[in-house]
């Protein structure tokens, strides 16, 4: 399986080949492609191992410090095991949810649930993308920076 943010642009396009990679030659549960980002960018926070494993995910919403040069993942590719593991989880958050210790209506996002397949065991795994830039382009200034995003076109000649 693949994982990608919908509003995030990444280039270069062999980035869901280098994780894809990395995951068979690991035999990880779930690898996570890397990026370097600046202060600004709203990035879940990856600490890993010397090897490339995943020793700790902070999401953006903890809040976590932040400084440039900040590692964080913009997709991900897995197996069998962490989609067992996702199943598992989201019918617990599910449960959660419904007991109401949440508030109202909680949201967890991908992050989360991959810090606590981290924090479970499972083999979590990186492939760091240093050559590899990404846009968001969910974010105000985000549309109006695509058009020097390398691979976009904008419909002009």
């Amino acid at each position: 399986m693949l994982f990608g943010f919908p509003d995030i642009l990444i280039h270069p396009e062999d980035c869901f080949v280098r994780a894809c990679e990395r995951l068979r030659a690991t035999g990880a549960d779930i690898v996570l492609g890397l990026f370097e980002g600046a202060l600004t960018d709203g990035l879940d926070l990856v600490s890993t191992d010397p090897l490339g494993r995943v020793t700790n995910l902070l999401t953006k919403e903890e809040a976590p410090a932040r400084r440039d040069g900040d590692i964080g993942y913009m997709l991900a590719a897995w197996g069998p095991g962490f989609t067992r593991f996702l199943v598992e989880e989201t019918r617990r958050l599910s449960d959660l949810a419904r007991s109401g210790a949440c508030g109202p209506s909680p949201d967890w996002p991908m992050g989360a649930v991959i810090a606590a397949a981290v924090r479970a065991g499972l083999h979590v795994d990186s492939v760091f993308l240093r050559d590899a830039r990404f846009l968001d382009i969910g974010t105000p200034a985000g549309p109006a920076a695509a058009g020097g995003f390398p691979g976009v076109w904008l419909g002009r000649d």
